[in-house]
């Protein structure tokens, strides 16, 4: 009977986390995100939401959640509590949409090379083009 009363409470407890980690703890892409539901994380409003997403226009893909720094409105204080709810997500398909950097329009990726050259002249390759630092996007170029 103990034993039973142990498996029940078990059972219970399983379900219950479960159910709280899938409902509360949505994470979005900072990328990705829409404006509607950046309005939905505390301490964002329509104004905040609106800037986030002119960032992202201007400056093309976050590389880091850290990024939204450079977003009037966000201090260190504000990025710890949005932390939890924010990711970047890094990975790269083949056919993924990425940014095209010259344009600043999306286009379908292809496993190509890219480089770019650092204030020191020294030249960086990179097949991941969302990860080069934004002050050199500006740089970047196909490698023939």
């Amino acid at each position: 009977m103990k034993s039973e009363f142990f498996l029940k409470l078990c059972l219970v407890l399983i379900a219950w986390s479960f159910f709280i980690g899938t409902s509360l703890a949505r994470i979005y892409d900072l990328n990705n995100v829409t404006e509607k539901e950046l309005c939905s994380l505390p301490g964002i409003g329509k104004v905040l939401a609106q800037r986030i997403i002119e960032y992202r226009k201007e400056h093309g893909r976050f590389v880091s959640v850290e990024e939204l720094l450079n977003v009037k409105g966000i201090g260190k204080k504000k990025l710890k509590k949005l932390r939890k709810y924010l990711k970047v997500d890094t990975s790269l398909g083949l056919t993924t949409q990425k940014e095209d950097f010259s344009k600043n329009e999306t286009s379908t990726f292809q496993a190509k090379i890219y480089y770019y050259k650092d204030e020191r002249g020294i030249v960086h390759f990179t097949q991941f083009p969302n990860e080069v630092p934004a002050k050199y996007r500006s740089r970047l170029k196909p490698w023939h």
